[in-house]
C-alpha cells in the first residue's frame, strides 16, 4: 500500500466518483481530516455516522489483504473484525473487488465502484464509467535487465543504434526496449532520430549523467557473488595469463583494476578479478580459495548482460568500459583513482 496521497486532485475525483449520475447517496460525503487526510461519512442506521479514514493506493493487489483471505471460512462467511478504512484506487478490476467483498474490505475507486458493509449498512456499487487506470509506474533504468540497455547505449557512447538492434544486442523484448527507451528519453539522456525512409535511430545524449545515475544507484556486493583465491604468483598479468588459460573455452571477462590497467594504465592492479557464469565458478581449480584477503576474485554476477558489450585487449576479454568503471569506483586500493583515469581518458567508451 502506498502512502495516503491527499492532493486536492484527489478528493475532487473521489467526490465525483461518489456522485456519479445515479449513484448519488445523500448520505456520503467526502472530507478532510485535522491531519490533512480524506475521509468518507457516511450516515448510517439509526441517524448515526461512520466515519472511513481513506487508505489510497496506486497498486491495489490481493497481497496487500492476505491475511483476511485466511479469515474466510470453508462455507465461505468470513470470520475477523470489520475493515474500518476505505481502501480507494483509481481503478480496482472486477475480481479484486469481488475478493475484497468476500473479505469485507470496504473499497472504492475513482470510476464509481464502492463498497461499504457493517453493522447497520450495506453499499454495494458497481462502476458505470471505465474513465481512470491506476498510474503505470515508470521502469527503473538500473534493474539487472535495465541496465543491460543502459551499459550497451554507454559503451559505444557515439554510436546510433536501431530498436532491432538493441533488441538483438541486449535480448530482451522489444516491449521492453520501448519503455526503457521511452524512459531514457524523458530523462533527457537519450534523444530519437528519424530518416527518411529507415526505421528509427537512438542516440545516447547525455553520457556522464546517465553514467553518474548508474553510480548512484549501483550496489555491487548485491549484484555480484564473490569468490576469492590465493593463486602464489604475485605479478597481476601472469595471473591473468593463468585464468585465460585455465579457462580457455569458457565464457569469462576480466574487470576492475586489471581491466582498467589493460584499457589505461594507471596503478598496478593489487587484485585480477572476472566475471563467470556460477558453473564456472563452481568447477574452478586455480588456486587455493580463502575467505578472504585473496589476490584472484571471480565474480558471479546476478545478470548475464555483464557479458554483453565485451572487448578483448591484448588477448585479454574484459567487460565494456563503463562496467568497468562502475565495478571500481566504489572499491577500495586505489579503486576510484584508477576509475576517474580510464572515465577522463579520451578513449573511454569508444571502441
Amino acid at each position: 500500500m502506498s502512502a495516503l496521497d491527499n492532493s486536492e486532485a484527489k478528493r475532487s475525483a473521489l467526490e465525483d466518483a461518489l456522485n456519479l449520475e445515479s449513484l448519488h447517496p445523500t448520505s456520503l460525503r467526502v472530507g478532510t481530516r485535522a491531519n490533512g487526510e480524506l475521509e468518507v461519512r457516511v450516515d448510517v442506521f439509526g441517524g448515526q455516522k461512520k466515519i472511513f479514514p481513506v487508505l489510497w493506493t496506486d497498486s491495489p493487489a490481493r497481497k496487500t489483504f492476505a491475511e483476511r483471505e485466511e479469515r474466510v471460512a470453508p462455507d465461505g462467511s468470513f470470520q475477523g473484525l470489520e475493515f474500518d478504512q476505505l481502501y480507494v484506487a483509481a481503478d480496482i478490476a472486477k475480481p479484486l473487488a469481488a475478493d475484497l467483498r468476500k473479505w469485507r474490505v470496504n473499497h472504492a475507486d475513482l470510476n464509481g465502484r464502492l463498497f461499504l458493509a457493517g453493522d447497520g449498512y450495506y453499499i454495494a456499487r458497481e462502476p458505470l464509467i471505465a474513465k481512470h487506470r491506476n498510474p503505470v509506474a515508470e521502469p527503473s533504468l538500473f534493474t539487472a535487465k535495465a541496465s543491460r540497455i543502459v551499459r550497451f547505449l554507454l559503451s559505444e557512447r557515439n554510436t546510433l543504434w536501431t530498436q532491432d538492434e538493441i533488441v538483438a544486442c541486449t535480448q530482451t523484448s522489444r516491449g521492453y526496449v520501448s519503455r526503457i527507451l521511452g524512459t531514457l528519453i524523458d530523462g533527457g539522456y537519450v534523444e530519437k532520430a528519424r530518416y527518411s525512409g529507415r526505421q528509427a535511430s537512438y542516440r545516447l545524449i547525455d553520457f556522464d549523467r546517465l553514467l553518474d545515475a548508474w553510480v548512484r544507484e549501483d550496489n555491487f556486493p548485491k549484484r555480484v557473488k564473490r569468490v576469492e583465491y590465493s593463486v602464489l604468483a604475485s605479478d597481476p598479468m601472469e595471473i591473468a595469463a593463468q585464468v585465460r588459460d585455465a579457462l580457455q573455452g569458457s565464457p569469462f571477462y576480466f574487470t576492475q583494476w586489471i581491466a582498467a590497467w589493460l584499457r589505461k594504465p594507471y596503478t598496478t592492479p593489487p587484485i585480477v578479478s572476472l566475471y563467470v557464469p556460477e558453473d564456472v565458478a563452481s568447477r574452478f581449480e586455480l588456486g587455493r580459495k580463502v575467505s578472504n584477503g585473496g589476490n584472484l576474485w571471480l565474480l558471479v554476477p546476478e545478470d548475464i548482460g555483464v557479458f554483453q558489450g565485451n572487448q578483448y585487449v591484448d588477448n585479454f576479454p574484459l567487460v565494456c568500459d563503463p562496467q568497468i568503471y562502475l565495478d571500481l569506483i566504489g572499491s577500495g586500493l586505489r579503486g576510484p583513482e584508477a576509475a576517474d583515469a580510464l572515465r577522463e581518458w579520451r578513449g573511454f567508451a569508444k571502441q
